[in-house]
């Protein structure tokens, strides 16, 4: 068979498979190294190596996950009825759900479920805040490569274990407030940034501090409006709290509101924060230095502190929208402003793409839904609204004064989320609304839809069971997971709608909980699945790519991780839906122990002239492979 000639972009020589004289040492470029875990699929080795381990997917909160997600989908299972869950369900090595809610007293306010939607475990109801309390609304799960589980509440942070034994808790210090979720550091230790912009580091061993606390130089955020009326009645979230957080999530009165984003390769945390004055924010670059946190630099952001920060891929640059709802690109080694998007309407945590693309979503009371996907150096990629959809499931009505148009609007409702091929988000279709001196949007129907990267047109969509204004987290295996906040729906359902008309009127109360959508089809899943590693694999093989050498690492882990997912969909499909016969699963099989030879090969760093060309061969079996299993499914 003629020799093979790779040309890496991610390897400073020309290599055959037959013949490899001097390897050249791997390119190290901007700074990249080598990581000490050889299974994570785009995270820092210290999470579960998982498509969804904690609030924004990564370290980066880039809410990327590298997996496919299936175009067509259904919804498999509802839970957490009547419970309002402001965060993204997190997934653990087992496929397990971790997700938080805050109903109170009487409540248990951490929930575990497995693929198929069955309570695994919760944590003890509340009594007092001596248990996990309902201020744990706010803290979405973060899971660890060892399987333990870590979530903060008012006045502590709690770990677990997998099967629900309290690891242990640590206590805040007085007056420091809770964190706004949590992150691990490269080093392995976990920690947070509290409201009230106390940074704190915890061993995940035992809970004992690492290092003191350490107090950020701003202050408390804006004031706060009145309280919405409405907002989360019913029992969606205990009375008790949901002034404090309505307050976070808003970005009023508290002086972090934000989850931190920690840089992959430096360590160095990015967080917005208010200011010394109320209505200025700043962005903290901080090192975690053995002296201590030392500020790397803080820059001014308008309007306050604005939204959670996403770092890009490369870690050259810090994404943010500011309190004055424009996207702002900051340079992630000194701050210093890049580009800022005037009046590009941006309403949350800005989502980044593999490529670089950075995603916002707007649709603020009166203005259109907007979807606006940006270039790195700040130009518009394309930019999209979407009551085409909105007009396609729900008519024009007869104008009335609450609902002075009549005419359907679709609202992008929470953070926008990128896969491999997708961009997803949830859509508010309705009517906007003009009432009591208020303007919004009147929610009748809600949709899960999948965007293409792209253009920005929509490829299909879901109808879910209320509002997100959360964010969506998925599965290897091609499951995705809804949070409702049931913000939107709560304030119509229990303030306004006495003041519109009957036909507008809401029949029941919010539904809230999560919803779990499956693939339609597992089979055309796969295939779609199969088609796009083949891709990857190829890439490697041929070189046609500029990844670094430590990204190759990464990708064969993300195929190897995807490959697991698939067969584990088409294993549950052989007993519940027909799936294809044995032979597909068999040459995936085949494809997986490639994979894993592959990466035994590339964690030896190509370092000698005998680890190149294996490494090389088992990647193109497992293309082999993938062909095979390709073949037999229609």
């Amino acid at each position: 068979m003629a020799a093979r000639r790779y040309v890496m972009g991610w390897y400073c020589a020309v290599v055959t498979a037959t013949a490899l004289a001097g390897v050249a040492q791997p390119c190290h470029a901007q700074g990249r190294r080598t990581p000490d875990c050889d299974d994570q699929v785009g995270l820092t080795c210290s999470y579960a190596p998982t498509a969804w381990p904690t609030a924004h997917r990564d370290s980066r909160n880039s809410d990327h996950s590298p997996f496919v997600a299936p175009v067509t989908n259904r919804v498999k299972w509802t839970a957490l009825d009547g419970a309002a869950v402001l965060l993204a369900p997190t997934v653990g090595p087992e496929g397990h759900l971790y997700v938080t809610t805050g109903q109170g007293p009487g409540t248990s306010n951490l929930h575990v479920f497995d693929a198929d939607g069955n309570v695994l475990w919760e944590s003890e109801p509340e009594v007092d805040l001596e248990d996990l309390d309902s201020r744990a609304v706010g803290s979405a799960p973060l899971v660890d490569r060892d399987g333990d589980i870590y979530v903060g509440d008012a006045n502590q942070f709690w770990a677990f274990h997998s099967d629900g034994a309290v690891k242990w808790i640590a206590r805040f210090p007085d007056g420091s407030g809770g964190f706004v979720s949590s992150f691990l550091t490269i080093d392995g230790h976990v920690g947070g940034i509290t409201t009230n912009g106390f940074l704190m580091i915890f061993d995940r061993a035992d809970g004992s501090m690492v290092m003191p606390p350490f107090e950020l130089p701003g202050g408390p955020g804006p004031e706060a409006p009145q309280h919405v009326p409405g907002l989360w009645a019913g029992g969606l979230m205990d009375p008790e709290i949901i002034p404090e957080v309505e307050q976070v999530l808003f970005g009023f009165t508290y002086e972090v509101v934000n989850t931190p984003a920690v840089h992959p390769t430096t360590g160095r945390i990015y967080i917005n924060a208010a200011g010394q004055a109320p209505n200025v924010g700043v962005m903290y670059g901080i090192d975690l230095t053995d002296a201590g946190p030392h500020i790397a630099f803080a820059r001014q952001i308008e309007g306050g502190s604005g939204s959670s920060p996403a770092i890009a891929p490369d870690g050259s640059a810090v994404y943010a929208v500011s309190g004055l709802r424009r996207m702002m690109a900051f340079d992630a080694k000194d701050g210093h402003v890049r580009w800022t998007r005037p009046g590009s309407g941006a309403q949350a945590s800005p989502a980044v793409g593999p490529d670089g693309t950075i995603y916002s979503g707007s649709g603020a009371a009166r203005e259109p839904g907007v979807l606006t996907a940006i270039n790195p150096d700040g130009t518009t990629k394309w930019q999209r609204t979407y009551d085409d959809l909105a007009g396609l499931l729900l008519p024009v009505e007869r104008p009335s004064l609450s609902v002075p148009d009549g005419v359907p609007t679709a609202k992008t409702s929470g953070v926008v989320s990128v896969t491999a091929k997708r961009v997803w988000v949830v859509m508010s279709l309705g009517y906007d609304l003009a009432t009591l001196g208020l303007q919004s949007q009147l929610p009748e129907l809600n949709a899960l839809v999948a965007v293409d990267p792209d253009t920005g047109d929509w490829l299909s969509y879901t109808l879910v069971r209320d509002t997100n204004d959360g964010v969506i987290s998925f599965s290897a295996e091609g499951d995705i997971y809804v949070s409702h906040a049931a913000l939107l729906s709560s304030i119509m359902y229990y303030w306004l709608n006495s003041t519109v008309p009957r036909r507008f009127k809401i029949d029941g109360p919010p539904l809230a909980g999560i919803s779990a959508l499956e693939p339609v089809s597992p089979t055309k899943h796969a295939v779609e699945t199969i088609a796009w590693m083949q891709t990857r694999v190829d890439d490697i093989a041929e070189g046609n790519t500029n990844l670094l050498l430590n990204d190759v690492g990464t990708e064969v882990a993300k195929l190897r991780a995807q490959t697991e997912g698939i067969i584990r969909l088409l294993t549950k499909g052989a007993a519940a839906r027909m799936a294809p016969d044995g032979k597909t699963i068999g040459f995936l099989e085949d494809a997986l122990r490639h994979l894993i030879v592959a990466q035994g090969y590339f964690n030896k760093k190509l370092a000698s002239s005998a680890q190149a060309p294996r490494f090389f061969q088992a990647i193109d079996a497992a293309a082999g492979s993938l062909t095979s299993a390709a073949l037999t499914l229609p």
